[in-house]
């Protein structure tokens, strides 16, 4: 496959990364919002409604943590650590709970009901999430040693 040459200069080359990286986020975040809403009002059908999203969305996030930890990157403002993935794990629990809480109340309106989906659905998203978080801060320590390994012996091949 023949590449196409490159007609910009180092400064606009950073720009145009900026700009298709900000593209990539306002898409990440709006097919995210797009499936919560669709979520939130819809009936039994919503599940039908939000593949399309869900799937997109979940290739998005793959393909991201992925390229991320193949190359030694956490992230710019959080450590990859045991104390963040618990606050990253609780927040998320806490949104997911309080989504389906709403939910459930605004369907049923039984405030006893929504309390047991918001202590089930928070306590699963917490336990879920902080263990794919430090599956993958695993991941992402062992590849960082390896890298760092390889940058102190250069002539090892």
């Amino acid at each position: 496959m023949r590449k196409f040459k490159n007609n910009l200069d180092e400064m606009q080359e950073q720009t145009l990364l900026k700009i298709e990286s900000c593209g990539f986020w306002i898409a990440f975040y709006g097919l995210a919002a797009a499936v919560l809403v669709q979520v939130f009002i819809g009936d039994e059908q919503a599940p039908r409604y939000i593949a399309g999203e869900g799937v997109l969305l979940l290739i998005l996030s793959v393909y991201l943590l992925a390229a991320c930890l193949r190359r030694g990157i956490w992230s710019r403002g959080l450590k990859a650590n045991p104390k963040t993935n618990a606050a990253v794990s609780a927040l998320a629990g806490l949104a997911v709970g309080v989504f389906w809480a709403v939910r459930s109340y605004l369907n049923y309106q039984n405030p006893f009901g929504s309390a047991a989906v918001f202590v089930f659905c928070a306590g699963m998203t917490f336990a879920l999430t902080f263990a794919l978080l430090s599956a993958a801060s695993a991941l992402y320590h062992k590849k960082k040693q390896a890298l760092e390994a390889e940058e102190e012996d250069p002539d090892k091949n």
